[in-house]
């Protein structure tokens, strides 16, 4: 299999689109649907940020051969072997049924070998779509849309990605900048979770509180980590949760100011 095929059936079981990897790797639409098609091949860098959008290893793009059906051929080969090894054995030929073990010895490693590659190319990542800004402040709409696409554990919760905007929850140490990972739910939130609600159209980023805790289906509270910020009362009926946060990601640090001053 050639690496625009291989390519192509990862993007094809993925739901990934040229145009999702121009974003992802920064180049354009034309040079991305040129990998597809096998017109041109990526270049290495280009090959690892593809890899990382794929949540496999280089190496795994880049093989040649298809490593499931090399495998399916070497172990009906060592079947064939093991049955040699037995008519060896009936004939009393010593020699033929050492000679076949050795034979088997080295299938087998070659199996172990593919199968220890294939087990490796066990997705180790996965890629979000980053849709813009959410607040974190004063409630309201930010217009997703797909930016980017970034890449984390493959184990990690999350369906999308989006920045920080505002300071509201700056006193549990998350910034403007910084990007959360957001796993989708649908209406539902257990009690302290950092959730994202839409309030109408307006979009926020706040904690879920019950405004009473022996009652969870009467009103709930947003709660920002500002105290300049009250909490906002709301219902089933005037807010919906569309996720709940699994993982901040902080933005990089500005360079600080030089000391004393100085210019």
């Amino acid at each position: 299999m050639t690496l625009a095929s291989r390519l192509k059936e990862l993007c094809k079981k993925k739901g990934i689109t040229a145009t999702d990897l121009a974003l992802f790797t920064g180049k354009s639409l034309d040079t991305a649907r040129s990998w597809l098609s096998g017109k041109r091949t990526p270049r290495h860098e280009d090959l690892a940020a593809i890899a990382g959008l794929l949540g496999v290893p280089v190496d795994y793009l880049v093989e040649a051969e298809d490593s499931t059906d090399a495998l399916g051929k070497l172990e009906a080969t060592r079947d064939d072997l093991y049955a040699k090894i037995e008519q060896a054995k009936q004939a009393g030929d010593r020699e033929q049924e050492l000679a076949l073990l050795k034979e088997v010895m080295s299938v087998t490693a070659r199996i172990d070998k593919i199968k220890r590659a294939l087990d490796t190319n066990t997705a180790r990542a996965k890629a979000l779509p980053v849709l813009g800004k959410i607040a974190a402040g004063p409630l309201r709409y930010t217009e997703q849309e797909v930016l980017r696409w970034e890449a984390v554990p493959a184990t990690l919760p999350g369906d999308y990605i989006v920045e920080v905007e505002g300071d509201s929850l700056t006193g549990v140490g998350i910034e403007p900048g910084d990007m959360v990972v957001i796993q989708q739910v649908f209406n539902s939130a257990e009690p302290g979770q950092l959730c994202a609600v839409f309030v109408g159209d307006e979009a926020t980023l706040k904690y879920m509180v019950p405004k009473d805790p022996d009652n969870p289906d009467g009103p709930w509270l947003l709660r920002a980590a500002n105290p300049k910020y009250p909490d906002v009362e709301v219902t089933h009926e005037t807010a919906r949760v569309v996720g709940v946060v699994t993982r901040i990601i902080k933005r990089t640090p500005p360079c600080p100011p030089p000391p004393g001053g100085q210019g």
